[in-house]
């Protein structure tokens, strides 16, 4: 699924969801994917606006997508990864205060 069909997509369902705060543009990565599951349910996979970070029993939502993160950082190896720990990245795609960081 491109970027671009991904949009239309969300779109075409009515999706209510946040976008990049830099870009504006829908959050996607490169393993994103959305369908309707046989019982009419949206179905999200991968990277998206619906991602979470849990730090100190406070949820951050991812607020960049891939695009602008890799032009912020773009020494990261594997963006897709790099939420599993936390670091510089995960502090800017989450917008994790530096108190909580």
């Amino acid at each position: 699924m491109t970027q671009d069909d991904y949009q239309k997509f969300l779109d075409d369902t009515n999706t209510n969801r946040h976008k990049c705060r830099c870009c504006g543009k829908d959050i996607y990565y490169s393993n994103t994917s959305a369908y309707i599951n046989n019982r009419g349910k949206l179905v999200i996979k991968g990277k998206s606006f619906l991602t979470k970070k849990r730090v100190d029993n406070i949820n951050y939502k991812l607020s960049i997508c891939q695009n602008c993160l890799m032009r912020q950082f773009p020494n990261t190896k594997n963006p897709l990864h790099i939420f599993n720990v936390m670091c510089e990245q995960t502090k800017y795609a989450f917008d994790i205060p530096d108190t909580q960081y």
